[in-house]
């Protein structure tokens, strides 16, 4: 019987069987020797006696209370998390010195099992440094190494940093010094290398953040990219930081600097630094300033700097290191804002020792022309400096500098040499030497029709001053000589101040239509007529006042630029509607005070005098004036043809002495309510026109000749207010008769008048006389008589529609001298009132125009007396008093008895 095979397990299934339980039970071993070291590790890193044996060993190391939130451990790899840890500040200028809001450690594991704490990796997470400095130079920060990394426990195992990962995220720190010094590092995140212990520290590594800082002597700084990499070696107790090879980079620009920092625990720290750049650009410092900085060139900039410096000092309150070396300027260039070169090829060499920078043979071309410029800069308070600076300017090119500049078309040349010194700090102590010359310029301005033309010239500055003498000026074909000084020139520079210049321009004549190049729109608007119209509630040319005034471009100014005295002196003016000659006038200005006084010219066959003072401001609408005007011996058509709407209807001599004060307003048209004064009229060798009230007047006193009479000899004072004007009565020599005429005429054409004259029996128009009012049985009283009859004729309505009364039984002198009375009386308390008010105003802006410096008037100090304590100079003309308006012997005329 044959047997029959077994089945049987092949013989390698039993090595498999083996490896598996020989894997599972070095599983469970090393579980079980994780569980135990776990059990070990958690007893000696017990979260609470750890944060217990950390924080005074933190605050020994810091010398600082060191508090933390938290603590957790990690195994595999050993970690260590420290939450909310804080660094207290007990200077007390900072609400404390740090905070972090995690701290993780990574461990080693053996030094740890042998009692040794080795920190392999250490990272921070959005710490929080407040870093402050007080005014006596001590900080919160100066004294933070305290007893060393061992601690209170000496016998404790020490704590070695070996880390060959740091690791900063997300982090902020804060500057602040008492002065104003500024400077925050916002989403700072960086890695480094950090070794040391009780022989020293060595950090090496990279970070980036964003920079903002603000200083004396600093360029402001407004959240610049800043990326840095640095090797830095300090001793055990960081009493002194070595800088070794490290960079700093600010946007573009990248400087390299070494040395070393030591006292670091002393409000005085020493400093002695190496700072290097060999390719730097200006254009890539100039981007990490703000753009109001930049924004102020004409255009971009740029230029090659190389930088070699020396930093070597006390650094702190009390101290300041010398900074030496130089920095060389090479393919320095402006460009304007348009795109057009400014300044090109600027070289040279700055040389900096201590606190000066001395300017070596910096030059270039500036508009295609050359300068050169060498001085001295001393970088103390105030920034002193003396350069000598030469140069000359194509005034052809001037439009690449600024769009204002592109307004203007100018052409020619000015060269200058000066020495400029002073401060940069304060402009106004700034003094420039030297002169300018002018060569054929040229400009042209669109409110001019002919180009302004200065054949040749020199500027000579003087300090503060800028000196002309017989500067000419030359307008179209008329030629101005202008001589003068324009003193405190910086104070164009500063808006609470004005330039000022005191002065004279001369002249044998100057053609005014030449000037504005076009006739007015209309010549029977000039600005007498319209201020007439506006006064008298008319139209003028068929337009209102107000339109008028902007056909001619009227427009009162808010205030003036400047300020100062100019003498004017013109042989003649001329302008298609008048020719005044010998015209002279002293223009004084400030910039809330226009002043025009010893007005003196020929015009119309006689000679003017006027004084004109008007206040500016843009505060209200309306601002007080006052005119003082004397004419002697005028053609009246022509004057008052220009002035106001009588022209065609007056002829003969006229005289006229007249005070008047009020407002104008932004039209420069007067205001009828304010418009109030005193003055004498007086017609000799001429007549009137025919108008409807002399017709009226000739058919009812029997004298045809009235119609258009011819008047001797007529003088009578008057007041003007209301808009009217209010005639004293006096005696008018007319034809073949004489009147006594008193009473208002309204400058719109009203009539309240009262007429008194003898008429002979003869010529007495009985019907027109009972129709004008007059009793039947007066009138054949009246007629009775053989010697002429006083009547006496009330006269209203207007003088195109007039209204006649007859009164034979009242006096005519009674009533035209109760009315004029009445009438003076309220002009004078008007008046009053106005100068009153006008003299309150102007009296402080007189004063500022030609007594005190101040803000308003920038009048130089020589215009001062020095024993006045302020007030004007006697030797002056007093301008500090408004005319008397309100008196009328103040005009110049003895006032004849009634």
């Amino acid at each position: 019987m044959t047997d029959t095979p077994q089945p049987s397990t092949p013989s390698r299934s039993r090595p498999l069987a083996r490896a598996i339980k020989i894997g599972v039970a070095l599983v469970v071993a090393l579980g079980l020797a994780y569980g135990a070291a776990s059990l070990l590790l958690a007893r000696f890193l017990e979260p609470e006696r750890l944060a217990d044996w950390i924080e005074p060993r933190a605050a020994a190391a810091v010398n600082r209370d060191v508090q933390i939130g938290a603590v957790r451990i990690g195994f595999l790899p050993v970690s260590i998390q420290l939450r909310d840890v804080t660094v207290a500040d007990p200077s007390g200028l900072a609400a404390e010195l740090a905070y972090v809001e995690e701290v993780r450690l990574r461990v080693r594991l053996l030094p740890l099992l042998q009692r040794r704490v080795e920190v392999g990796e250490l990272r921070l997470v959005s710490p929080r440094v407040a870093l402050r400095a007080a005014a006596d130079g001590t900080s919160n920060y100066a004294d933070l190494s305290g007893e060393g990394p061992e601690g209170p426990d000496q016998d404790a195992a020490p704590v070695r940093l070996d880390l060959q990962q740091v690791r900063v995220e997300d982090g902020w720190l804060s500057y602040r010094s008492a002065g104003p010094g500024i400077l925050d590092l916002t989403g700072l995140d960086m890695e480094a290398t950090v070794q040391g212990g009780p022989e020293g520290w060595r950090f090496e590594g990279a970070g980036r953040a964003s920079l903002s800082a603000e200083g004396d002597g600093v360029p402001p700084l407004s959240e610049v990219e800043a990326t840095t990499r640095f090797d830095l070696s300090a001793t055990d107790d960081f009493g002194t930081l070595d800088v070794n090879e490290s960079s700093l980079r600010l946007a573009e620009a990248e400087v390299v600097v070494s040395g070393r920092i030591g006292r670091l625990k002393d409000p005085e720290r020493t400093v002695d630094l190496t700072v290097r750049a060999e390719d730097l650009r200006l254009a890539h410092l100039l981007s990490a300033l703000p753009d109001s900085v930049t924004q102020a060139l004409p255009g971009p900039v740029d230029a090659g700097l190389a930088v070699d410096l020396r930093v070597v000092g006390d650094l702190g309150a009390e101290g300041r290191p010398d900074v030496s070396g130089s920095v060389a300027v090479t393919d320095g260039h402006m460009d304007g804002s348009g795109g057009d070169p400014i300044a090109t090829g600027v070289a040279g060499t700055l040389d900096l020792h201590g606190d000066s920078v001395r300017v070596a043979a910096l030059d270039g071309f500036v508009l295609d022309e050359p300068f050169s410029v060498t001085g001295v800069i001393d970088l103390g308070e105030g920034r002193p400096f003396t350069l000598d600076v030469a140069g000359g300017v194509d005034l052809a090119r001037i439009d690449a500098l600024s769009e204002a500049a592109q307004r203007l078309d100018a052409v020619g040349r000015v060269t200058a040499r000066v020495l400029a010194t002073g401060s940069a700090a304060d402009p106004a102590a700034t003094r420039l030497d030297g002169s300018a010359e002018l060569d054929d310029v040229r400009l042209v301005h669109p409110a001019l029709a002919v180009p302004v033309d200065i054949p040749s010239g020199t500027l000579r500055l003087d300090g503060q001053a800028v000196r002309l003498a017989e500067l000419p000026v030359v307008l179209g074909q008329d030629r101005l000589s202008v001589t003068g000084v324009l003193r405190d020139w910086s104070a164009a520079l500063d808006t609470a101040r004005v330039p000022y210049f005191d002065g004279t321009v001369e002249g044998a004549r100057l053609d005014l239509a030449a000037l504005k190049g076009e006739e007015p729109p209309d010549t029977a608007l000039t600005y007498g007529r319209v201020a007439f119209a506006r006064v008298g509630g008319l139209s003028v040319a068929g337009r209102s006042p107000e339109d008028a005034a902007k056909e001619l471009e009227l427009a009162r100014p808010d205030s003036l630029p400047l300020a100062g005295r100019l003498q004017l002196r013109i042989g003649v003016i001329e302008d298609p509607r008048y020719r005044l000659e010998n015209v002279s006038a002293l223009v004084e200005l400030s910039p809330n005070l226009v002043r025009v006084s010893e007005t003196r010219l020929d015009a119309f066959g006689g000679a003017i005098d006027a004084t004109v003072d008007l206040a500016l401001g843009a505060e209200r609408d309306e601002q007080p004036f006052a005119l003082t005007l004397s004419v002697r011996d005028v053609a009246a058509p022509g004057l008052l043809g220009l002035t106001t709407p009588l022209g065609p209807f007056v002829e003969g001599t006229l005289g006229l002495e007249l005070q008047f004060a009020g407002t104008l307003d932004r039209l420069l048209l007067p205001g009828p309510r304010t418009l109030g004064g005193l003055g004498r009229v007086a017609l000799t060798g001429g007549g009137l026109q025919a108008v409807p009230f002399l017709r009226e007047l000739a058919r009812l006193s029997g004298f045809p000749e009235l119609t258009a009479p011819r008047i001797q000899d007529w003088d009578t004072p008057f007041a003007l207010r209301d808009g009217a004007v209010v005639l004293s009565e006096t005696t008018l020599r007319a034809s073949s008769t004489e009147m006594l005429v008193g009473g208002t005429i309204g400058l719109g054409g009203s009539l309240d008048l009262r007429v008194g004259m003898d008429i002979p029996a003869d010529r007495l128009d009985a019907d027109a006389l009972v129709s004008a009012g007059l009793g039947r049985d007066v009138l054949d009283r009246l007629q009775d008589r053989s010697e002429p009859i006083r009547t006496y004729f009330g006269i209203g309505g207007t003088l195109t529609a007039p209204s006649f009364t007859v009164d034979a039984t009242s006096t005519g002198r009674a009533v035209t001298d109760a009315v004029s009375d009445e009438a003076e009386a309220q002009v004078q308390s008007e008046l009053e009132r106005q100068r009153k008010a006008l003299e309150d105003r102007a009296r402080g802006l007189f004063r500022g125009l030609v007594g005190g410096r101040d803000t308003a008037s920038a009048v130089p100090p020589d215009t001062l007396s020095p024993a006045a304590g302020g007030e004007p100079d006697s030797a002056r003309p007093d301008t500090t008093t408004a005319p008397d308006t309100t008196a009328a012997d103040t005009t110049g005329i003895e006032r004849r008895p009634r």
